[in-house]
């Protein structure tokens, strides 16, 4: 049932701009495929190719769009990439926890991370990277699959199952290796594991030779916003190392939530 005070769809759309709508669906397309040929666009937009080409024009020229001379399709360009760092870069939880996980870094000599959740995956938005690390290619921005990452288990360990069987409506999970969970079922099982415990670690769950602790980050109503972890280049943590990371990043999550509460 709607809310009485929920404002009616049709008032909702009455005051979009087409052509802005437009552009930004295009844009959400080369984000969702990578690079198209214009006949590629022409079709999965079913739009009129004198509307593509003054589209696609217009996000070229305005470096959303990049061509590639080789073979002539189209991509995301460094637009899109400034807006994203600045959104990135304007966030609360963004500047209020790079100092938290550089001290974080700097205590546990791990490189330590903050991630936001965006659907079924995780977003790198801050991280510190420890001196001479070869963990992992990942940086601001980075994408994971949230199901077989700690970070991202402990962003998921909230939502009620309604929510996860919505966002995993499928059979078997793709992208994670034999100690990751291969069905949402086995998945639901490992999140209720993980909140009960309140928090996540994981062995070779995504990449085989790298570990993790992850706690989430809860605002001063309790929901989950954000997850902060270390990242391990071992295959598997001792039971020692493992309380002592645990104990290190509850310690700034903890902090960095402080922070959270008075926002």
């Amino acid at each position: 049932m709607s809310s009485p005070h929920a404002t009616p769809l049709k008032e909702q759309t009455r005051y979009m701009v087409p052509a802005l709508e437009k552009g930004l669906n295009m844009l959400q397309l080369f984000g969702q495929n990578g690079e198209l040929s214009f006949t590629q666009v022409c079709q999965r937009t079913g739009l009129p190719k004198a509307s593509v080409y003054r589209t696609v024009q217009t996000l070229e020229q305005m470096r959303f769009l990049t061509r590639n001379s080789a073979s002539g399709g189209y991509s995301l360009g460094i637009s899109v990439l400034r807006l994203g760092f600045d959104y990135l870069s304007s966030m609360d939880i963004v500047q209020i926890g790079r100092p938290v996980i550089q001290r974080l870094r700097d205590i546990t000599s791990y490189s330590a991370q903050l991630c936001v959740l965006d659907g079924r995956e995780i977003v790198y938005v801050a991280r510190a990277s420890a001196v001479g690390e070869a963990a992992a290619a990942v940086g601001v921005g980075t994408r994971l699959p949230a199901h077989s990452t700690a970070i991202g288990r402990v962003l998921l360990m909230a939502l009620p199952q309604q929510d996860l069987s919505q966002l995993f409506p499928e059979p078997s999970l793709s992208f994670t290796t034999e100690q990751g969970p291969k069905t949402p079922q086995e998945l639901i099982e490992l999140l209720g594991s993980d909140y009960r415990r309140g928090h996540a670690i994981s062995e070779s769950f995504y990449q085989p030779g790298v570990s993790a602790v992850a706690y989430p980050l809860r605002d001063r109503d309790g929901n989950v916003v954000a997850s902060i972890s270390v990242m391990v280049p071992r295959s598997v943590l001792p039971a020692d190392l493992k309380t002592s990371l645990s104990t290190q990043v509850q310690k700034a999550a903890h902090e960095l939530e402080k922070f959270l509460h008075t926002v």
